[in-house]
């Protein structure tokens, strides 16, 4: 992509097109801006420089879009291949939660979800197929389920939250008087995958984890237990959302914010634990 804009070509943006490279570049320059001001480590550019690195993509995609069997195509290779990743990792090397060789199961989870959610959207499109409508369908259904199984063998419980409103702008999106019968198509498919889920569930501890992750909420809010998953992750937001009361506009460098948690953990105002395991990850 850089070396296609290297060429100088020209394009034609599209209103839509223009500001979503606008937002994108708006989003680096505001992070760089605050990287400058604090003094921050260079690696907190990691994620937002991703932001301007897409626009060259975003930009040689629209000149040189591929074709959407392609698309499609690759998201049920992708699916069913994690799906086998994923076997063979909880089946034969014994691993409790499939993590694909990533960084981690949440990255490696959260991923298997959106093929599977970007599976079933393209469900849609194959609905409207003249030539091998039967075949598309069928790969694509398969990519749902086997994406959906790699996220729920990798027990990664924050994806759920992604789930509900994401059915709901499919909704918005593709309800429509004339494919009412291809919106229940879909609607169809989300209820194989949750009986899909429901007989997994025995087998990948999801209940447990449920209970588990229920069970240290309750001891957040009862009792101000922090020293737990759950429990430091809802102690980390609390710390944030106060101290965006204390600098609201240019908020604070990871050193000084570290400096208060090191603070408060030695007025013992905070369990050590927030910090110790779960923001430090974060930051490195």
């Amino acid at each position: 992509s850089v070396a296609f804009l290297c060429k100088r070509p020209h394009l034609y943006l599209l209103a839509e097109d223009k500001v979503l490279a606008i937002l994108f570049l708006a989003i680096f320059l505001i992070s760089a801006f605050i990287f400058l001001l604090h003094g921050d480590p260079p690696k907190t550019m990691d994620q937002t420089s991703r932001y301007v690195l897409a626009i060259p993509v975003l930009f040689l995609l629209l000149r040189a879009p591929p074709g959407l069997s392609f698309v499609w195509g690759g998201l049920f290779v992708g699916g069913t291949t994690s799906a086998a990743v994923t076997l063979w990792q909880r089946h034969w090397l014994g691993i409790d939660r499939a993590d694909g060789f990533l960084t981690s199961a949440i990255p490696y989870g959260d991923t298997a979800l959106m093929i599977a959610l970007l599976c079933i959207a393209g469900l849609f499109w194959a609905c409207n197929l003249k030539r091998h409508a039967w075949l598309w369908r069928i790969a694509l259904v398969v990519g749902t389920l086997a994406g959906f199984y790699s996220f729920i063998a990798s027990e990664t419980r924050g994806g759920w939250l992604a789930v509900p409103p994401v059915v709901v702008l499919f909704f918005i999106a593709f309800a429509r008087k004339h494919n009412v019968k291809w919106t229940m198509c879909a609607a169809v498919a989300l209820l194989l995958i949750g009986g899909v889920v429901l007989s997994l569930a025995p087998d990948l501890g999801i209940k447990a984890r449920y209970d588990e992750a229920v069970k240290e909420i309750q001891m957040y809010r009862n009792q101000q237990v922090s020293d737990t998953s759950v429990g430091a992750r809802l102690g980390a937001w609390h710390l944030a959302l106060a101290g965006i009361s204390e600098k609201p506009l240019l908020g604070w460098s990871y050193k000084d914010y570290d400096a208060k948690l090191d603070r408060l953990a030695a007025e013992k105002k905070i369990d050590p634990f927030v910090f110790l395991n779960e923001w430090n990850s974060y930051i490195s």
